[in-house]
């Protein structure tokens, strides 16, 4: 933890993070990356899940780059959150949750834009449905994001001392 905490001093993150501006800030930003992100992505799942068959596929997906956007703010901001409190993310099961589940979503993302799966499921028009290969990675999609929201919202009601997580001192 101490590298950690030497290594957000001497780059600016936790004299920032530690204004009485720094972390509500941090926080608007990340809920807002929070919607832009489940706003499209969520919505591209459960569009390819079923719900609401009367638009395609393909117009939903233009609003995927918002969401990945969305992402990148939340990506900016975690780290600056982890930064500037690593003991409290780090022993954290919620963490833990979080992490795998942001893993999970991004092997998911690359399998169906890294095969001829997204280009399929990009062609499905109004009224049509998904391919059911189509069907598993939004349901994967959708699970691991509402996993990461669920880790990220745990995060704040759940601090477990140091001595609960075995592999954690690794990190130290």
């Amino acid at each position: 933890m101490d590298r950690i905490a030497h290594f957000a001093h001497d780059i600016g993150v936790w004299q920032i993070m530690n204004t009485d501006w720094g972390w509500p800030i941090a926080e608007i930003l990340h809920y807002f990356g929070l919607s832009l992100l489940f706003g499209s992505v969520g919505l591209y799942d459960l569009r390819v899940l079923g719900v609401a068959r009367g638009i395609p596929v393909g117009a939903i997906g233009k609003l995927i780059p918002f969401g990945v956007f969305g992402f990148c703010v939340n990506l900016i901001t975690g780290v600056m959150f982890y930064l500037s409190a690593p003991g409290n993310y780090t022993y954290s099961p919620a963490f833990h949750v979080k992490v795998i589940c942001m893993f999970i979503a991004g092997v998911n993302v690359l399998v169906f834009y890294n095969t001829a799966l997204a280009k399929r499921t990009n062609a499905v028009g109004a009224g049509e449905n998904a391919p059911w290969s189509s069907k598993a990675v939004a349901l994967i999609s959708f699970t691991a994001w509402c996993g990461v929201l669920a880790g990220g919202r745990f995060l704040g009601f759940f601090k477990p001392p140091q001595h609960w997580c075995e592999w954690c001192g690794l990190f130290s």
